[in-house]
């Protein structure tokens, strides 16, 4: 299962009400307990020349057909991917470390 993680799909409503995924990214929960600044870095998936066209003009993007590619099956798939970088997102998380020693968990800093 790995370390907790904070997985993002950012989503646009156009001026018609329609809503599409333009953008994914991921960023690991910090260890240590307290406020933290998180700054993940955020793709899409490119398309055909057809598909590219559509988002430019009509905002229409290319959609992942499996959203699992965006962590779970990344070290597999993800090479394969051609991606255009699509922003970064700020995240202020503050991380509380109740019950780690209880579970096993060692979240001391080497």
């Amino acid at each position: 299962q790995g370390w907790p993680r904070i997985i993002l799909q950012i989503q646009k409503a156009d001026s018609i009400g329609r809503v599409s995924v333009i953008a994914h990214g991921f960023a690991h929960v910090p260890c240590t307990p307290g406020t933290h600044e998180l700054t993940p870095v955020c793709w899409r998936a490119t398309g055909s020349q057809e598909e590219e066209l559509r988002a430019y003009f009509l905002d229409e993007y290319p959609v992942l057909l499996d959203e699992d590619l965006v962590y779970h099956k990344a070290p597999a798939y993800r090479h394969r991917l051609v991606t255009v970088a699509s922003g970064m997102v700020s995240i202020e998380a503050n991380v509380i470390t109740r019950f780690f020693a209880e579970n096993g968990v060692d979240s001391e800093i080497a």
